[in-house]
């Protein structure tokens, strides 16, 4: 921590390169890592200092949760989620103050993509420590899910409006595709979502990959014959050394 502290100072390092080579060695650590309180509070520290000196603070905000998701819930480290609610709440209220001090523009978009990308999260993540906890019932957890696919959903279309290149959204299909799947059974409409995806980013290589693998396990739906084959072809398309 006492090298990351003096690259934030360094101001012949962009802050932007730093979180991402920061965000990379969280994933390289063990995913109880953060489960020790000290190294939390250092990670958090960290984040602190260097988030609000990123303008499109939503943008490192997705990568956060991204991670805290991924340890938290899949690696059933569920403490975490709790403890990267508060610290997800505490920027969020942070960022919040910092934009009604300011007036830039840019300042102004950042902090209302982070309100929409905080809010729609928030109740992912809340879905999650509820379903590991055995504390949700299948009635409200099918309202819930259904309120996440639509918020997820938005989230898309936004960013198909005002793209942002350098920003990786397969959270939000892969997120659409485990709320439709394990919690409604419902392929159709994840089938549907994926393809969605792949139209709305047709030069993002995963969202093929996700349609065709989809189309492959899930070979009982009714599809196009055309949708596997221009799959094919932009995945060709995109990378012309790839498997398939």
């Amino acid at each position: 921590m006492v090298l990351t502290d003096a690259l934030i100072a360094d101001r012949r390092f962009n802050c932007y390169i730093i979180m991402k080579n920061f965000l990379f060695t969280l994933y390289q650590w063990p995913p109880n890592h953060l489960s020790n309180i000290d190294n939390f509070q250092l990670v958090h520290q960290f984040i602190w200092k260097i988030l609000f000196l990123l303008d499109e603070r939503y943008e490192t905000m997705i990568e956060l949760i991204n991670y805290f998701i991924y340890v938290g819930d899949y690696h059933q480290q569920t403490s975490l989620l709790t403890q990267a609610k508060s610290l997800l709440h505490d920027l969020y209220e942070e960022s919040e103050r910092r934009y009604r001090k300011g007036s830039r523009k840019e300042i102004l978009k950042s902090f209302r993509m982070l309100e929409i990308i905080y809010r729609i999260y928030m109740e992912y993540l809340d879905l999650i420590e509820w379903k590991n906890n055995g504390q949700i019932s299948a009635s409200a957890s099918a309202i819930r899910v259904d309120k996440l696919k639509t918020n997820f959903t938005d989230l898309m279309d936004h960013f198909a409006d005002d793209p942002i290149p350098e920003l990786n959204l397969d959270i939000i299909p892969l997120t659409i595709l485990e709320l439709s799947i394990d919690h409604l059974n419902d392929t159709d409409e994840a089938f549907e979502t994926l393809l969605k995806y792949s139209k709305t980013f047709p030069d993002n290589l995963n969202g093929h990959v996700f349609l065709y693998e989809f189309m492959k396990k899930f070979n009982h739906l009714n599809v196009d014959s055309n949708v596997p084959i221009d799959c094919l072809r932009n995945i060709e398309r995109l990378c012309p050394d790839s498997k398939y």
